[in-house]
């Protein structure tokens, strides 16, 4: 049972580092090259020669052929692999970014290859390594603020850049809703950062606070295991819901768990409290009989679990196997809580 819990806290805290997404259509054409940008060359035209004869019957006199050409200049195109656009932008090469772009060599909304399993675009690539110049000179040729190839979307990039890069990408239309392929949000990736005013204005701008995942996990969760204390507050203030449960059912794992466990597990008697105060079950139970309680002590977390004792935990509730908190204890030799927990029973 411990290791299944130490495998759900692991997927909560590695489900945010992203899945692979539905590929949108690249307006380009492959040069036989799957992994190649675009290359057209276009040959100037053929020049197009109309002549024309007359013969002036009266004065014996032919006129001279008229030529006609239209000529077109020659585009240079420039071909590089995906691997090489994506160097230019981690290192910042924006006038090699600008030339593929006004050559029509790279469009602004092109399916980069990261590897086999994702896919990326040039703004997703340009905001993760906080490319500013970059970035304005994509926005301005009309990059698509919505377009998500996996396991990111622009504006979950942006959370971890800046709150102001965060508004423009709002006011161009991104959608706080928009999810990753595994349902994850701009809300539950600003739940692991420490600032409140952008998950103010995701709220604000109607992000849903009680969204979940592909793992069933919210917002609040993700903040209680992160023990991002602040956003814990801030998403109760906003109304989160304290009893929560997420409940991650693959084929890996069948466990449930509430931010108040995550809390008991994390030994955040802080989040505890603010939990606590906000309506949360303390004797709340899992399918495999599980407690707040029962968290602390099978994890020796002794605050916490004087806390949950202090408020009144019921100490005679028993696992799937009929142990109860102080067995859990004893089995681990946890004496300090093996301790506190007797003088409760």
């Amino acid at each position: 049972m411990k290791y299944l819990l130490i495998l759900f806290l692991s997927t909560i805290i590695f489900s945010c580092s992203n899945d692979n997404n539905n590929d949108t259509n690249n307006n380009k054409e492959l040069n036989n090259n799957a992994d190649k940008v675009t290359i057209n060359l276009d040959d100037s035209t053929d020049n197009n020669i109309t002549e024309q004869s007359n013969t002036d019957d009266k004065d014996n006199k032919s006129n001279n052929s008229s030529i006609n050409t239209e000529e077109t200049e020659e585009t240079e195109y420039y071909s590089y692999t995906d691997k090489e656009i994506i160097s230019f932008i981690e290192s910042g090469d924006f006038q090699t970014i600008k030339k593929l772009i006004e050559s029509k060599s790279l469009d602004v909304n092109y399916n980069l290859e990261i590897d086999e399993y994702s896919k990326s675009t040039p703004l997703i690539q340009a905001i993760k390594y906080k490319q500013t110049d970059i970035i304005n000179y994509l926005l301005e040729n009309n990059a698509d603020v919505n377009l998500t190839l996996g396991y990111s979307t622009p504006l979950i990039e942006a959370m971890y850049y800046d709150e102001g890069l965060v508004r423009k990408l709002i006011d161009l239309g991104a959608d706080v809703n928009l999810t990753t392929e595994s349902g994850f949000t701009p809300l539950m990736a600003s739940a692991g950062r420490h600032n409140i005013a952008i998950a103010d204005l995701l709220i604000e701008k109607g992000a849903d606070i009680e969204a979940r995942d592909d793992d069933d996990i919210n917002a609040l969760v993700y903040a209680s295991t992160y023990n991002n204390e602040d956003m814990v507050k801030f998403l109760l203030e906003k109304g989160a819901d304290a009893n929560t449960v997420c409940e991650i059912k693959n084929e890996h794992t069948d466990i449930s768990s509430t931010p108040l466990m995550n809390a008991a597990y994390r030994g955040n008697t802080n989040i505890i409290n603010m939990l606590l105060e906000n309506g949360a079950d303390i004797n709340y139970t899992t399918d495999f009989g599980m407690t707040a309680l029962m968290m602390a002590a099978s994890f020796n977390q002794f605050e916490a679990a004087k806390v949950l004792l202090e408020n009144n935990a019921d100490t005679s509730v028993t696992d799937e196997y009929g142990r109860t908190a102080l067995d859990l204890a004893k089995e681990e030799d946890y004496k300090d809580i093996v301790e506190l927990l007797e003088k409760y029973n």
